[in-house]
């Protein structure tokens, strides 16, 4: 598909997914105690310019959030992270970046964010699904 852009985001095997044209959408809804929301997204367009983007919410009270999210390409059977990226925020924090990549590989981007309350913390590490390219 000419101009095509594809958007994918986390995966896991337990969850529901819809599927909408060439849009994959899948959420992770673990509980957690002060981390609202999170995920990793995956978009990968036909010049080969990945988009990534991770996010995470805290719940009311949590005063710092981190992401430290990686681009990872499937090499002999293993993640490797080729790219990384970090930000931190309050109690939200968004990482958008773009990033060329190689055509003949599979990615996915694995993202471990981090919600702080008070003298306690929660981690959580993301992953969006794999896209071959």
């Amino acid at each position: 598909m000419l101009g095509a852009s594809y958007y994918i985001s986390p995966a896991f095997a337990d969850h529901p997914s819809s599927i909408t044209g060439t849009n994959i959408v899948q959420e992770d809804n673990t509980y957690m105690a002060y981390i609202a929301r999170s995920q990793s997204n995956l978009s990968i367009n036909t010049n080969g310019v990945a988009s990534i983007s991770s996010t995470i919410s805290g719940i009311a009270g949590v005063t710092k959030t981190e992401i430290n999210s990686n681009l990872q390409q499937l090499r002999n059977g293993s993640w490797t992270t080729i790219k990384s990226g970090s930000k931190s925020g309050s109690r939200d924090c968004n990482f958008t970046t773009t990033y060329s990549v190689p055509k003949g590989y599979s990615y996915r981007v694995s993202s471990v964010v981090k919600a702080y309350k008070g003298t306690s913390s929660e981690t959580k590490t993301v992953n969006s699904a794999s896209y071959y390219y």
